[in-house]
């Protein structure tokens, strides 16, 4: 996940993109349809785009039948929604907002961007972002910034 953030008084901007490993299709579930895509960009250099990268698995790579991988791993997991935390330390999380799935920026090509604000308490020091991914992978990761 890459974020960014803007603040301005008690108003946090937040920006990022990421994507369910294996969600070639972009719907938020790994499925057998996201085998589409490998077929129709089979071959492309992960270098061309974001979107060739991440079918790729790198920009170094190209689009080819070990695609197919990312699949097989995380086949059956939805995504739900991101979750938004706010925090004056690390150890006092409050649940501020939950962004759905698909309310999501669609780019032409790329990756989808979200974009959201929250207010901010005096105190915030941390935003925490997750992903709310049914069944919870074993790989799943959460982000924890400091607010600036």
């Amino acid at each position: 996940m890459n974020l960014s953030q803007t603040k301005d008084g008690n108003n946090l901007h937040l920006e990022w993109y990421t994507m369910l490993r294996g969600d070639f299709t972009r719907d938020g579930k790994v499925s057998v349809e996201d085998v589409t895509p490998i077929a129709m960009y089979f071959g492309r250099d992960g270098s061309e785009s974001e979107y060739m990268a991440f079918l790729s698995g790198s920009p170094m790579w190209s689009v080819t039948v070990s695609s197919v991988s990312y699949i097989a791993m995380n086949y059956g997991i939805t995504a739900q929604c991101y979750e938004i935390w706010l925090a004056p330390d690390e150890g006092e999380l409050r649940l501020v907002k939950r962004v759905e799935w698909g309310e999501y920026i669609t780019p032409l090509t790329g990756l989808p961007r979200y974009s959201v604000d929250v207010q901010l308490e005096d105190n915030d020091q941390y935003v925490y972002v997750t992903a709310v991914l049914n069944p919870d992978p074993e790989w799943h990761e959460d982000y924890l910034w400091s607010i600036h």
